[in-house]
């Protein structure tokens, strides 16, 4: 198969029911903070990496509304992923008045207000792209 790529839709993972996976594995375990993160995690990387047809199967699911459970926890990387899930998903003009519904939007300018991102980055940056200094001069 060198030089050869597969090309699956964008909508795979979405189809084969992940979402419902992801609630449903969430709702189970409201208690627990590592699954609620890895729950926004995931919900983030399916608004951020699908394609229209995807984000629209997001909105019919109501991802929107269950991004609000997970921006309002007190963990920080779980509604930072949530309120990036709720704001790709917003960027889609049809898709706006949906997540305006379900409240989510409104969580996401008081995290940014008190959150910066570049310490952020610093204090979770097991989350963040490439690795900090220490683990390079390992």
């Amino acid at each position: 198969m060198e030089g050869r790529t597969l090309s699956f839709p964008r909508t795979c993972l979405i189809e084969s029911d992940v979402i419902e996976h992801i609630i449903l594995t969430f709702k189970r375990a409201t208690g627990c903070p590592d699954i609620l993160r890895h729950a926004a995690l995931g919900l983030a990387n399916l608004a951020l990496y699908s394609c229209f047809e995807g984000k629209k199967k997001i909105i019919q699911k109501k991802v929107p509304d269950w991004l609000f459970f997970l921006a309002s926890q007190s963990d920080d990387v779980t509604r930072y992923y949530a309120c990036l899930a709720v704001c790709t998903i917003a960027s889609v003009k049809e898709f706006e008045p949906a997540v305006i519904k379900s409240g989510t939007l409104k969580l996401v300018e008081p995290f940014l207000q008190v959150h910066d991102p570049a310490t952020f980055a610093v204090e979770h940056h097991k989350y963040a792209q490439g690795r900090p200094k220490e683990w390079l001069e390992k």
